[in-house]
């Protein structure tokens, strides 16, 4: 993958090293996911980091052997992309991560591979989140500590959420923590809006019948592979990009994810629904997923509250 750079002035980021941000956390790769060490109760732990899981997850096995440790408050009726199912649900967590004991509610445990924790939308939307992708680490940000609607170089929207839990009883998860968000960019010279997915392995995934209607699959991909194949969780075509925008970024040879023909699909369809309300002009529905192959390169600062995304790079 190639740059050309669109705007050779960028701004500058200041932030201050002292209040209310926290300390640089050092994160690897695992699954083709964001992991950092962590205690959970004063557990020794792994995190993951996900822009687009719908709440906080618990791994059921780790919830299981340390059952004595965790408030449980009861059951639900939970759904989302991997459908609909009952589900435990945990309060105040105490969970030390970026050198501070943080407490979290409302985590449901469920089978997590790579993790014993995964950091979903809700923790996206408690803090800015900045992740330099280059160096493998991550910090926190308070929003009196940066002004995001200064510096945010790209558009993002929340996206339609067609996978909206079911709520037996009182408990629920907020509803208006599970929405993803998308990002606005440029493809082939085409406007596009791609769920951002810190999981997601290829640059740019899409169905295979939405990419043969862009007329997207002209060209084999033709980089290493070597690190990204493994990280599919299902079987791929892939396919070069000519052109892909992203905010003041212009990128070349961008890895492009499809499903076999006739083969399972790598995202999930999103069905448009009829929906009422103030968001309903605010709301996208997604072309594709924007995932790892392409963040990598970049700075990523990311405020889900206010929808805003800053890319830079050192």
């Amino acid at each position: 993958m190639f740059f050309k750079t669109l705007c050779m002035v960028l701004a500058a980021l200041a932030f201050n090293a002292k209040a209310n941000v926290t300390e640089w956390i050092d994160f690897k790769f695992n699954g083709g996911a964001i992991q950092v060490p962590v205690k959970i109760a004063g557990v020794d732990a792994t995190a993951t980091i996900d822009s687009k899981a719908k709440t906080n997850y618990l791994s059921d096995d780790f919830a299981a052997k340390h059952q004595d440790k965790f408030k449980k408050t009861g059951v639900i009726l939970f759904k989302d992309q991997f459908g609909e199912r009952n589900v435990s649900v945990f309060q105040d967590v105490k969970v030390h991560i970026f050198g501070a004991d943080l407490p979290f509610s409302d985590i449901i445990a469920q089978p997590t591979p790579f993790a014993d924790l995964t950091l979903g939308i809700p923790f996206f939307r408690q803090n800015i989140i900045q992740i330099d992708f280059p160096n493998k680490r991550l910090r926190l940000i308070s929003r009196d500590k940066l002004d995001m609607k200064k510096i945010a170089n790209m558009e993002m929207r929340p996206e339609v959420n067609s996978k909206a839990q079911s709520v037996v009883g009182q408990q629920s998860i907020k509803k208006n923590d599970e929405s993803n968000r998308a990002v606005k960019v440029t493809v082939n010279g085409k406007e596009k809006w791609l769920t951002l997915d810190t999981t997601a392995p290829a640059g740019v995934t899409m169905s295979r019948e939405a990419a043969i209607k862009e007329k997207l699959l002209d060209q084999t991909y033709a980089g290493d592979l070597t690190a990204l194949q493994q990280n599919f969780t299902s079987p791929a075509d892939l396919y070069s990009l000519s052109s892909l925008k992203v905010g003041p970024f212009e990128l070349e040879n961008v890895l492009l994810a499809v499903e076999p023909e006739g083969g399972k699909r790598l995202i999930a369809p999103v069905l448009r629904q009829a929906k009422t309300g103030t968001l309903i002009s605010r709301e996208v529905l997604p072309d594709g997923v924007l995932g790892l192959e392409v963040l990598q390169h970049f700075v990523v600062t990311v405020d889900y509250t206010s929808s805003m995304i800053n890319l830079s790079v050192e």
